[in-house]
């Protein structure tokens, strides 16, 4: 579990917003799980664009220690990127429950080098780089790993058809998502 301090935000908008940012700290929110209310905080930029660089932004637990108190158990759940410079300027947390956590899980394809479907000039189509699971706050994955090594042009793989790890459900918004398919001349 990675460890982030944050401090708590007392004024808001878009002034104080920018002085956050200005000073090398992140707006964000926090919300969801047993926390009745919202929360307002800011956190070090280099931790969170740290964990961005590395593609693991939104499954990763964070221990979010606000203001030196007890830790607050949570996982990212969107941010808001800067249209030109492509920097984090927002963050929103979603605070962890033990049980029912729906988080985002990054999806990497192995066997690509074994695919019979792109032996045969064809190519892997991704629809989607993440899926939405509901799990445990024990077992949220780093990843899923799909096997498409015995995969032919024309295959579709579809979330309900995949393996998950042992507490992970699909979310009821991506059973029927396409995640690739394999395209090229049949």
């Amino acid at each position: 579990m990675t460890e982030i301090l944050a401090s708590t935000r007392n004024v808001l908008g878009t002034g104080s917003s920018r002085a956050s940012r200005k000073a090398g700290f992140i707006p964000a929110v926090g919300y969801g799980g047993k926390r009745v209310e919202t929360f307002h905080v800011e956190v070090d930029r280099k931790s969170i664009e740290a964990l961005y660089a590395k593609g693991a932004l939104f499954n990763t637990k964070i221990s979010l220690k606000i203001d030196e108190v007890d830790p607050v158990h949570v996982v990212v759940k969107d941010v808001a990127l800067h249209p030109v410079q492509d920097s984090i300027t927002h963050v929103d947390f979603y605070v962890l429950k033990n049980e029912g956590n729906c988080v985002k899980v990054p999806v990497r394809f192995v066997g690509t080098a074994k695919c019979v479907g792109l032996k045969r000039a064809g190519f892997l189509h991704v629809a989607t780089r993440y899926l939405t699971v509901n799990c445990n706050v024990d077992n949220i994955p780093t990843s899923i790993d799909i096997d498409i090594s015995d995969t032919q042009i024309g295959d579709v793989i579809k979330a309900s058809n995949i393996s998950l790890p042992n507490g992970c459900d699909i979310a009821p918004s991506s059973r029927n998502k396409v995640i690739a398919s394999i395209l090229g001349k049949g």
